[in-house]
This record gives structure tokens, C-alpha cells and sequence, in this order.
């Protein structure tokens, strides 16, 4: 009840003469925002102080937050200005105005919205594409990770990784593992970071190089020093290509051991965050004497309306040996809580 209350004061705001589409169907998008979202947004998009008092179930965001406006893909934006908060896990207050301004009008409001944080130097939403299992990501990110690999009840891998935004390009990431192979266990702490080198926001690709040091938690073990390249590139809204090249130097066994991996992206819908969505993975590991393949054919269920929660799970197939179940549990912890957007 307070939701349509809250609606019918906004709408109040216009003229009693004309509909609300003859009236802003052909109004700059600075005026709509003014006359439909500044009661909750504020007047310069940073978002009502006061939202409490309002009633409000969430902090309105800021606009003006470069990372913010830029995180994530126009196309998100469009959806929630259509479909309203509610169905994409977002606040119950927020209205559609589907039925209120056309495609074109709404597309033309959330790009001025972007607009508001826009900073040339923060690598576009469109570039952030959905994390596979072995194929590095280029676009920095804010994120936790539970990752597990099983090749059997005695030889499996945990890993807990956190990664963190930093600027613009930036990230610094986080990984503890524990190794089981036939009950002998071993493990790591990896330290890495990772910088966007260039992207290109017509053409829709981007490339980042990174650093990790994996230090062993066993004095025997060798600390291992891994450079890489990543990239990704949309091939259309549907699909993505991804590709990164890695080379690991074992530092006490004085061997180098590289691998490229590329993973292709299918989105299966372009209406919710929320979905089933398939990606094939192949991957080529070099030790300096042999070329082993592997393919991994995946899915990533975003579990949230938000799109924050999700799990891929992964199956691969290998060379030489057997074959690996694989998953991961990702929390995109600045898009919200582990309880919000359900």
C-alpha cells in the first residue's frame, strides 16, 4: 500500500491536463529525473539524506559514485527503470515506469543516470563478464569466492578468495587454498593484484595484466611467481569471449610451467540478472615437455535478482587423466547483502 501511495504522489507532480506520456515523452531526461526520481534520488542524484523519514526500505544510491555508474552494463539499468525495484531485488519503493515512457525514452533516462558518474578512466559495465573457472577476468572486481575442484574422495582442492576493487583499474586480491591428494595435504597463500592496461568502449574489449605470488604453507614446497594477461571481448549482447595467458616460475624447482585458457559466454536472457547460463571452457597447460587439453563445459546459475549470488558448476574433461567436477560460489559483495535481492 505505501508503494502505490508513494507513486501516486510522484505522479501528482505533473500536469493534470496531459498524461504523463504526452507531457515527457519528448522531455530531456534531466527533467524527468527532477519531476519523477529527486524526491528519493535528491536533486543532483546523490541520493535523499533523509530516506529514512521518507519511509524507505533502502538507501537510494549515489549516481555520482564513478564505480557505481560504472560496475555494471547499461542494459541493467534499463530493466530496473522498466520492471521497477522490486522485481530485480532492488527497493519495493522504486516504480516501473514501463508502462510510463517508451524503450527509447527509459534508454535515453538511465544513460543520462550513468552520466552522472561518468569517468572515461572506470572500464564500462558491458566489459564485466560473467566469471568461468579457469580463464582469468579482466575487469576488476569486488568479490568473494568459495571455489572446490573433486577428482575423487580422496584428492580434492578448497579455495577461499578475495578479491577488491582499487580505483579505476586496480585490484587486489586474496586466495587461501588447501590441497587433499590421497590425504596429503598441502596448501598456499596467493597474493596477487591486477591492472586494466587498455579497453575500448566502442568496440567492446578490454586487457589487464596481474602479478600472483603463492607462498606454501610447507617450507618444501616451492613459492611459485605468476604473471598473466587476460582480455575479454562482447561479440554482440548475447555472447563473450575470454582468453588469459599465464606462466608460473617454481622458484626451489627452477621450472616454468604455462597455460591459456579462452571460455565462451552465453546469455541466455536479457530480462533478469537472475538465470541459467552456459559457457564452454578449454584450457592447454605446457610443462616444458608436454601440451595437456582439457575442456570444461559449465553453467552459472545466478542464484539473486540482484545477480550478486551465484554458482557455476563445471565438469572438466581432461588429456590424460580423469576427469574433475568443479564449482564455485561468487558473493559480489558492493552489489548488496547475502540475504538482499532474493
Amino acid at each position: 500500500m505505501k508503494e502505490v501511495i508513494f507513486l501516486l504522489i510522484i505522479i501528482a507532480q505533473t500536469s493534470e491536463n496531459q498524461s504523463i506520456k504526452e507531457k515527457f515523452e519528448k522531455a530531456p531526461p534531466d527533467e524527468i529525473f527532477r519531476t519523477f526520481c529527486s524526491t528519493c534520488h535528491g536533486e543532483d542524484g546523490t541520493g535523499n539524506p533523509n530516506w529514512k523519514e521518507l519511509g524507505l526500505d533502502t538507501q537510494p544510491p549515489n549516481f555520482k559514485d564513478k564505480k557505481f555508474s560504472s560496475k555494471e552494463p547499461l542494459i541493467d539499468w534499463i530493466r530496473v527503470i522498466r520492471d521497477g525495484g522490486k522485481k530485480h531485488g532492488f527497493s519495493n519503493f522504486m516504480p516501473a515506469f514501463g508502462g510510463t515512457f517508451s524503450e527509447e525514452k527509459i534508454r535515453e533516462i538511465a544513460q543520462y543516470l550513468k552520466s552522472l558518474g561518468y569517468d572515461e578512466k572506470y572500464p564500462p559495465g558491458e566489459l564485466n563478464f560473467l566469471r568461468t573457472h579457469n580463464t582469468k577476468k579482466a575487469f576488476p572486481e569486488d568479490e568473494l569466492i568459495y571455489i572446490a575442484q573433486i577428482k575423487n574422495s580422496k584428492s580434492f582442492s578448497q579455495t577461499i578468495y578475495l578479491a577488491q576493487r582499487i580505483g579505476a583499474k586496480a585490484q587486489y586480491e586474496i586466495k587461501g587454498k588447501l590441497n587433499n591428494e590421497n590425504s596429503n595435504l598441502s596448501g598456499e597463500i596467493e597474493l596477487g593484484g591486477k591492472y586494466t592496461i587498455l579497453f575500448d568502449r566502442k568496440n567492446l574489449y578490454i586487457i589487464s595484466g596481474g602479478l600472483e605470488a603463492g607462498i606454501p604453507i610447507k617450507s618444501e614446497e616451492s613459492i611459485a611467481i605468476t604473471p598473466y594477461l587476460a582480455g575479454g571481448k562482447s561479440l554482440g549482447q548475447r555472447l563473450s569471449l575470454q582468453a588469459s595467458l599465464q606462466t608460473s616460475y617454481l622458484l626451489n624447482e627452477s621450472k616454468i610451467i604455462s597455460s591459456i585458457s579462452s571460455a565462451l559466454n552465453f546469455i541466455t536472457t536479457l530480462n533478469s540478472k537472475r538465470g541459467v547460463f552456459p559457457s564452454l571452457e578449454g584450457t592447454a597447460d605446457f610443462d616444458g615437455k608436454y601440451v595437456l587439453l582439457s575442456l570444461i563445459p559449465q553453467a552459472y546459475l545466478s542464484l539473486t535478482r540482484r545477480g550478486h549470488i551465484a554458482l557455476n558448476l563445471g565438469y572438466q574433461i581432461n588429456q590424460k587423466s580423469s576427469p574433475m567436477i568443479k564449482f564455485f560460489l561468487l558473493w559480489e559483495f558492493t552489489e548488496g547483502g547475502i540475504l538482499d535481492g532474493w
